[in-house]
């Protein structure tokens, strides 16, 4: 009798007079159309549920009036949302709930029903219902307000999928990345890791690093983390900080971090996280930049104490060497503020993801670049045919290890105004990763790393050149006294092969000895610059072959970053023709 009461009460006013009940909203056309499984063992009110619904223009519903009918539905079709009768034979709509529920299935479910006692709303709630809203009161607005509640329940419920498929995305790229990724709580616990942070750090797996300490990953324990936190409160954030770092095992590396508060909702900290990268390549780089530096100012030195034509010679030299500095400080600023770069391409091979950092190395906005292929059209539109083959072979290495990643070497790709850059960095292969399902690339610009080598290699060209182009007679010494190198001049002096000089060893030279040479020569290997008197020489007598002449000269020692003597060059002056000696002596 309730029932009926309140399915009268949909077709009258206040007044006794009949009236429709439904009132489309205006703006229906601005919503999703949901799909509802309506559970209810009372076909009359099932019938008017669905006419209120469908005439929002936002509802299809399907009724049914059991559950034994409407359970099996949840398999073949799909639905939004659920509203189900709590009182019905055989089984209720709490016991409906637990069975939905307990297949592991999360769609919203509305518990709609005349039976407001307090039991059965905490049973809903407990079980896990969204929503319970009592029949009862004026029609039209209850019918309303489930309609709300169904928006409410299925708005959530997308949400909530959104976030969850945000956060497996999130994490997915940072496990895969290639820096080390940390976060702390207030305690000073590490709560998280990335497996780039284990395998850095030299432990067996995540497992092992969740729960210890974060003073272990400082040198100076306690007391180092403590200064750390100091700068990073006084900062409020602390960039490309740089300091050694302890392994597991006790062993140091350098590092270079960024670490910053985590806040929830209301500001209040919560913990740090940090990221941290290792450097012991690009301090091995600075190093030996810094030595090759060195070696050549060395060089350079010794050699601008010769005779003026050769120190003029030697200004190339210079220029070479002030081009290699320039070059190394911006190698030097590239390395220390290096942006990482990411990108996701599909099965086909074309962007579906590109970080911001790519966008700023190429000069493309992220619509040139997302749907397009990643062979050709991008990175590797000005590639030479090697980089493209080779890294065609390492992606197809790639596929046959998912999840495994595989470097790539420097590769040469271009800006969009033409201009070269080179890329390296790994390839991981993903294809059962929802969100990704393709491969993901983390690679950096190493573009200040490749001119730097092409201006060093260069710089070595140019200094063997200045020797083989000198006309002075000139024979470069190992520290072993055997002859490296002969220039022309040289050859031409003495009338030999370079073939025949390579027999030549100061050290085994008998002919010294007579001449006097001897001490002058074992002082240069000392490090002394020594020149040395005229004397009559006779080649043939040291190697088997060449000629006897007058001549003068010295010796020159080269030394190394450490002041060891590498080397010796010995200048040589032909003195057997009056107008040579008359050159030298004006």
């Amino acid at each position: 009798m309730h029932r009926i009461v309140w399915i009268q009460s949909l077709f009258t006013d206040h007044t006794g007079n009949k009236t429709s009940f439904i009132n489309t909203p205006s703006d229906c056309t601005q919503w999703s159309m949901y799909t509802v499984l309506y559970v209810d063992d009372e076909p009359g009110l099932l019938e008017l549920g669905k006419m209120f619904l469908e005439s929002t223009g936002q509802f299809k519903v399907e009724i049914i009036s059991s559950v034994t009918e409407g359970f099996p539905l949840l398999t073949t079709k799909q639905f939004d949302v659920i509203i189900s009768d709590y009182q019905m034979p055989v089984t209720d709509g709490i016991e409906f709930l637990r069975m939905v529920r307990a297949s592991g299935n999360d769609i919203p479910f509305i518990l709609f029903t005349g039976r407001g006692r307090e039991e059965v709303v905490i049973a809903a709630l407990n079980n896990g219902a969204d929503y319970y809203l009592q029949k009862g009161g004026d029609p039209t607005a209850q019918f309303a307000e489930l309609s709300h509640k169904i928006r409410l329940a299925v708005e959530q419920r997308h949400t909530l999928q959104a976030l969850r498929e945000s956060e497996r995305k999130y994490r997915r790229i940072l496990e895969n990345m290639q820096d080390a990724y940390f976060r702390v709580n207030p305690e000073g616990m590490v709560t998280m890791v990335n497996p780039s942070a284990a395998r850095m750090f030299g432990y067996d797996s995540v497992q092992e690093m969740i729960g210890i300490p974060a003073t272990v990953l400082y040198v100076g324990g306690a007391k180092g983390r403590e200064e750390t936190i100091r700068k990073m409160r006084e900062a409020g954030g602390l960039t490309d900080i740089t300091h050694e770092a302890p392994r597991k095992d006790g062993s140091l590396f350098p590092i270079s971090f960024n670490i910053q508060y985590i806040y929830d909702d209301a500001g209040r900290i919560i913990g740090t996280e940090a990221i941290a990268r290792d450097i012991t390549e690009r301090k091995k780089a600075e190093q030996d930049l810094k030595r090759i530096n060195e070696e050549l100012n060395a060089s350079y030195m010794q050699l601008a104490a010769t005779e003026e034509e050769l120190r003029l010679q030697l200004l190339e030299i210079t220029e070479a060497q002030q081009k290699l500095r320039r070059s190394e400080e911006k190698f030097r600023s590239f390395t220390e503020n290096i942006p990482d770069v990411t990108t996701i391409t599909d099965e086909k091979g074309n962007f579906s993801y590109v970080s911001p950092s790519l966008l700023r190395l190429t000069g493309h906005n992220e619509e040139e670049i997302i749907g397009r292929k990643a062979m050709g059209e991008i990175l590797l539109r000005n590639a030479r045919p090697d980089d493209m083959k080779n890294i065609e072979a390492l992606k197809s290495q790639a596929r046959k290890h998912p999840g495994i990643p595989v470097f790539i070497p420097p590769f040469r790709s271009s800006h969009i105004d033409g201009s070269t850059i080179y890329i390296e960095g790994t390839a991981t292969y993903l294809p059962d990763v929802e969100g990704i399902r393709g491969m993901v690339f983390h690679g950096r610009d190493v573009t200040d790393r490749v001119i730097a080598s092409d201006a060093l290699k260069e710089s070595e060209q140019r200094f063997r050149a200045v020797i083989d182009q000198s006309p002075f007679a000139i024979l470069v010494l190992t520290a072993t006294g055997d002859a490296e190198h002969a220039n022309d001049a040289y050859l031409r002096l003495w009338g030999v092969q370079r073939e025949t000089m390579r027999k030549y060893n100061c050290f085994r030279d008998s002919q010294l000895d007579h001449l006097g040479l001897r001490p002058l020569c074992t002082r240069a290997f000392s490090g002394e610059y020594q020149p040395f008197p005229p004397v009559e020489f006779d080649l043939k007598t040291s190697v088997g072959e060449g000629g006897r002449k007058m001549v003068s000269g010295a010796f020159y020692p080269i030394r190394d970053e450490k002041g060891r003597v590498t080397n010796v060059i010995v200048v040589v002056q032909d003195l057997s023709g009056k107008s040579i000696a008359e050159r030298i002596i004006g």
